[in-house]
């Protein structure tokens, strides 16, 4: 027959737990806010420093590694009042992971005198229906460009010119006897390109 676990046992043993739990708790309330940390949380493990407004705003820190700050219209940062012409008045980096910048239903609008884009290995561009590009000058430069049309090329100019340092190949789809290895070599490339698109969108 089992033994009896006596009240007081059972008391004691509450006790310990509740004291296990609670040893490292802090809470504070305020008018407004209130402040909190030591506590476990639903979806963030135990809680350094959460700092919570009466409007379910504020900032939340966990022992996961993970910072929550949550407002209800927006969030701005202004810095750079004394910062020098080569100093980061504002600067996003991370050791590992990505940076993410996401708006789900309005725009993301960037401004400055100049923007600079520098990828080390891939820089993609993508659109599900158009990409605007205007300039009075526009530059495109690589050791290797393709531009290809599925449906249909146009190239447009005041004045058009077409040079080329060892030689030019111009062809249509009359000529295929004669340009099999053009043709070829451009409907493979537009095959690849095609398979890529289905997996980036």
């Amino acid at each position: 027959m089992a033994e009896l676990v006596s009240t007081e046992k059972i008391n004691d043993l509450v006790k310990k737990l509740v004291a296990d739990e609670v040893q490292n708790y802090f809470r504070m309330s305020r008018p407004g806010f209130e402040i909190a940390s030591g506590h476990r949380t639903s979806g963030h493990a135990v809680a350094e420093y959460c700092m919570t407004t009466d409007t379910a705003q504020g900032m939340h820190f966990y022992e996961d590694g993970q910072c929550k700050i949550m407002s209800n219209k927006s969030v701005e940062i202004r810095s750079g009042k004394n910062s020098g012409e080569d100093e980061a008045a504002i600067l996003l980096q991370t050791k590992n992971g990505d940076v993410v910048i996401r708006a789900r239903q309005d725009d993301v609008v960037i401004e400055a005198n100049k923007i600079m884009i520098h990828a080390s290995e891939l820089l993609q561009l993508r659109s599900a229906t158009k990409i605007d590009i205007a300039a009075p000058s526009i530059d495109i430069f690589g050791d290797d460009l393709n531009v290809i049309a599925i449906d249909t090329l146009r190239l447009l100019g005041g004045s058009t010119e077409l040079f080329a340092d060892n030689s030019l190949e111009i062809s249509e789809g009359v000529d295929l006897l004669l340009n099999t290895d053009i043709v070829s070599r451009l409907t493979n490339l537009a095959d690849d390109i095609k398979k890529l698109l289905l997996f980036s969108i």
